[in-house]
């Protein structure tokens, strides 16, 4: 089976470098700030532009960057303003989001409720609020990939590597 899932996503990455799109998705793992750590890296679809996704179980919703998301329609203000705290510590408020905002991610189409924060080195976070929709999922650390149920069938989702998200970047 390890064999399977690591061909499969090597597959993947091959046929989406052909295509010239890079459709595979990535997660942190495990990473420490100012340590040498390795992702999961996806390149999604928003509105015909890439952007690169980081999966993060430690985030309780999807955010977007709020760069990316001056190029984007859809645009609504919050009821409310929401406080979130990230990873530094620090607390920024979010007054802005995109509902159902509708993006793809290894040619599957999602949608997601996308909170705006100044955000830097990704575009998307996908956070908790998505994973439950996907759940339960088999994240495998080591192949770098993931099964997550999707309109009644189950999903591959295939990682890359620090290096070799780098080299996309």
């Amino acid at each position: 089976m390890h064999s399977i899932f690591r061909m499969i996503c090597i597959l993947s990455m091959i046929t989406s470098q052909y295509l010239g799109k890079n459709n595979c998705s990535f997660v942190r793992s495990g990473c420490v700030w100012g340590y040498f750590c390795y992702y999961y890296g996806v390149v999604g679809v928003i509105q015909n532009q890439e952007i690169k996704i980081l999966v993060d179980s430690g985030s309780s919703h999807t955010f977007i960057s709020s760069q990316l998301a001056a190029s984007l329609t859809g645009i609504e203000s919050v009821h409310s303003s929401m406080t979130v705290q990230v990873a530094n510590g620090s607390k920024l408020q979010c007054v802005e989001h995109i509902p159902q905002a509708s993006w793809s991610l290894s040619g599957y189409s999602f949608w997601s409720n996308l909170k705006i924060l100044p955000l830097s080195g990704y575009d998307m976070i996908l956070g908790l609020d998505w994973l439950q929709c996907y759940s339960p999922m088999k994240v495998h650390w080591g192949q770098k990939s993931m099964l997550i149920p999707y309109k009644g069938t189950t999903i591959l989702l295939c990682g890359m590597i620090m290096d070799q998200w780098c080299k996309y970047t």
